[in-house]
């Protein structure tokens, strides 16, 4: 298991204090999705398939230690093949997150995992994919839904359904405007991590983006 914790804080570095307050707020919770709700299709409408990236800050919260780390880089996600997160601070390297394996640069040196035989670290890593490729088809069967707008800001909470999933994570809540502005993950330690993005854009991946996901 800790193992799988150390995998899983590398797999989610993606997406600042100041919207702590309001994505904290359980308020989502109150309200499952109905796929009717006008400003849900909106917001389900406002996802793209489209490549993307963007720079990301993560504030992982230990609440055993009463402490929180911070780190930042760049993001870049390219649906059905999956999310590289480029670290940049506190320290360089890279975390390659497939459909089967994940892949880890620091300096020259590269590690490749295959993962294709971890349920639990699949089912987290398609849904993350799934989340940012704007696939609610594939979010429905993984993911109890709840949505709250306030404004011009949205909130997406998901609570997975798979067993394996609820013994780590106890619920993941987005949130956005025009975009996804920050994600906040929460474990059934106690402890969470917070993610926050700017510069999102949609676009045509370059040779030096596209070379991050060849094995």
């Amino acid at each position: 298991m800790r193992y799988f914790s150390c995998v899983f804080f590398f797999l989610c570095a993606v997406l600042v204090s100041a919207l702590a307050a309001d994505i904290r707020d359980p308020a989502v919770y109150e309200h499952p999705v109905h796929s009717d709700d006008p400003d849900f299709k909106t917001v389900q409408e406002s996802f793209s398939a489209s490549p993307m990236v963007a720079d990301y800050v993560q504030t992982k919260t230990i609440k055993r230690l009463n402490r929180s780390l911070e780190s930042s880089g760049r993001m870049v996600i390219r649906p059905g093949t999956g999310i590289a997160w480029i670290t940049e601070r506190p320290y360089a390297s890279a975390m390659i997150v497939g459909r089967d394996y994940m892949k880890q640069q620091i300096g020259s040196r590269t590690v490749v995992m295959d993962v294709s035989e971890n349920r639990i670290y699949l089912s987290i890593a398609e849904a993350l994919e799934s989340i940012f490729a704007g696939d609610f088809s594939h979010i429905d069967t993984v993911f109890d839904s709840f949505f709250l707008r306030d404004g011009d800001t949205w909130y997406l909470g998901l609570i997975p359904k798979d067993d394996a999933v609820q013994s780590f994570v106890q619920s993941i809540t987005i949130q956005g405007a025009k975009t996804v502005d920050a994600m906040l993950l929460t474990e059934v330690s106690g402890d969470s991590i917070l993610y926050t993005l700017e510069n999102v854009e949609q676009r045509t991946l370059n040779s030096d983006e596209e070379k991050l996901f060849s094995l």
